[in-house]
């Protein structure tokens, strides 16, 4: 109900959220990704050049046909609910990066 600020750890540096990417063909949006991967995947190669050349290689997509999406991190509300959610789940700190 207040302004509020949040934030969305794309790396899991500081929140652990359910947060997923996706790699669509370009021109092929509507029949959805060609591929989708979670946070803690990107948090191992967290750059977007590795993901389109991955993708490309396995799925035999010229890469200049591929495109990143941030679309998950665009909305608010899709933001606001993984962070609820994670606070729910008791993970919302849980920081990979972090030695045991």
């Amino acid at each position: 109900t207040k302004p509020s600020i949040v934030f969305n750890d794309i790396d899991r540096n500081i929140l652990s959220v359910n947060a997923v990417f996706d790699i669509f063909k370009r021109g092929h949006a509507a029949e959805g990704p060609v591929f989708t991967f979670n946070q803690v995947d990107f948090a191992q190669h967290p750059t977007v050049d590795y993901w389109l050349d991955k993708v490309s290689s396995e799925k035999g997509i010229p890469r200049h046909e591929l495109y990143f999406s941030w679309a998950h991190f665009d909305d608010p509300d899709v933001i606001r609910r993984d962070i609820l959610e994670a606070l729910h789940k008791g993970r919302i700190a849980a920081n990979p990066h972090l030695s045991a």
